[in-house]
């Protein structure tokens, strides 16, 4: 897997220029004498040291300190051909046709083979923006970096070359989800996530513009926020009966704030457990607070759960995924779907029974998520949880109570989101008052 070029790994699509990537890996491993790790995270983790050390100047006269001045130099450009053949843009790589000109006429000179430098690192915050780049998309490019300093900016329609560019033909994955993959985009200056919806989904335009109508409601600070969309049919070969034949599909695309933290789900299974109650009390408050707008939004998620809540740079969870929301309409409390939907676990009883939805779905998918941030746990005992708990503070205790009440079996014993909201309130309120004065 690390020999396969990115767009190859991320969409599918090869080409030429693949080959030229694998051609690239080969040649560094036969100049640096280093292998290629066979899986594709260590593969570009490869490719990274190899750009890295190449900077620095002098890695293999460091490395071969035996080998002649004039082999050194033949060493060097080798180096500096496979690098550019493992561009992560198919268009930035060389033709072997140019890679056998250059090696017939100027390869005892390495600086006649100009290296372009670019960005591998998910945490780098530039990226090779080339001055043709720059102004083909100068003004989409100062739009959807407007929205990441001014959150009062409405979500726009973006093109599919966009998008294409800042995430680097879709190359870097930060995630996956039963709705598609999200790539990580990078600007000159900032980092946008792009989640492509998969095909695979019976997206329709109506479900994809009701999912779109659904976020640009979703203005929230604990709820991930929408910077545009784009939607491009495309002509793709594809097999059909045994004959090739050209279909057309739809790319559906979200470009959303990029939040660095990763997701709940590997926050409690990774490092829940190094940190203090309150870290994880301010979780589960600020998720409530992104719910409770949700709900005055008269929009049910119907997913929550800990894959779908994100943290950013300070821990503030952010609600993300609207792919199964649904919007009541004023006065409605439950609908009926024909289809069960949801991640087992988090699916409230009613949806998988009868089909009920309402905002009681939610609160139960809320319960999980507190049953899990206090047991540190994703894999607990649903039954007896509570019982073999080790509780301290007033605050966590009252959580236990509240996480119990929100996935009762009967969802009208779960309490609302606004009541939930006021005895958080309440209890903050008490313990400020129980705190003893501070002498001066």
């Amino acid at each position: 897997r690390g020999y396969i070029a990115p767009e190859v790994m991320g969409t599918g699509e090869a080409t030429i220029r693949s080959n030229i990537y694998s051609l690239g890996v080969l040649i560094i491993e036969i100049a640096t004498g280093d292998r290629c790790p066979s899986d594709e995270s260590s593969g570009r983790s490869y490719i990274e040291n190899a750009l890295k050390s190449w900077k620095q100047g002098s890695y293999v006269a460091s490395k071969y300190p035996s080998l002649q001045a004039g082999f050194v130099q033949q060493v060097e450009c080798w180096i500096n051909i496979g690098l550019n053949c493992v561009e992560i843009l198919p268009e930035r790589r060389p033709t072997i046709g140019q890679i056998m000109h250059f090696l017939d006429t100027e390869s005892t000179n390495p600086e006649c083979y100009e290296y372009v430098e670019f960005s591998l690192s998910a945490g780098s915050s530039i990226t090779a923006w080339s001055s043709s780049e720059m102004g083909d998309h100068a003004n989409e490019l100062d739009a959807l970096e407007s929205m990441l300093c001014d959150a009062s900016v409405e979500p726009t329609k973006l093109s599919y070359t966009l998008l294409k560019l800042v995430t680097r033909n879709f190359y870097r994955l930060i995630g996956h989800g039963g709705f598609g993959a999200v790539y990580l985009g990078v600007l000159p200056k900032g980092k946008v996530a792009v989640k492509k919806l998969s095909i695979l989904q019976d997206l329709s335009n109506t479900a994809f513009m009701d999912e779109i109508l659904c976020l640009k409601k979703a203005r929230h600070s604990n709820v991930v926020r929408l910077l545009g969309y784009c939607a491009v049919a495309e002509g793709q070969l594809m097999e059909a009966n045994g004959t090739h034949v050209m279909a057309e599909r739809t790319e559906m695309l979200l470009c959303f704030e990029y939040v660095p933290n990763g997701d709940l789900q590997n926050y409690i299974k990774e490092e829940c457990r190094g940190h203090e109650w309150q870290v994880r009390y301010q979780i589960i408050k600020g998720i409530c607070h992104g719910l409770h707008y949700l709900h005055k939004q008269r929009i049910s998620h119907l997913d929550l759960k800990p894959g779908n809540v994100l943290l950013d740079a300070n821990m503030e969870p952010k609600i993300t995924d609207f792919g199964l929301s649904r919007f009541l309409a004023e006065g409605k409390s439950i609908i009926v779907t024909k289809q069960a939907f949801g991640t087992r676990g988090s699916i409230a009883p009613e949806l998988i029974n009868s089909g009920e939805i309402s905002f009681k779905s939610d609160i139960y998918g809320l319960g999980v998520i507190i049953t899990k941030l206090l047991t540190r746990d994703n894999n607990y005992d649903f039954d007896n949880w509570h019982k073999s708990l080790e509780v301290g503070c007033s605050q966590e205790k009252m959580c236990v109570e509240l996480a119990r009440r929100c996935v009762e079996y009967d969802q009208h014993k779960r309490p609302t989101i606004d009541e939930i909201i006021r005895e958080l309130n309440e209890m903050e309120n008490t313990i400020q008052e129980e705190e003893p004065p501070i002498i001066q």
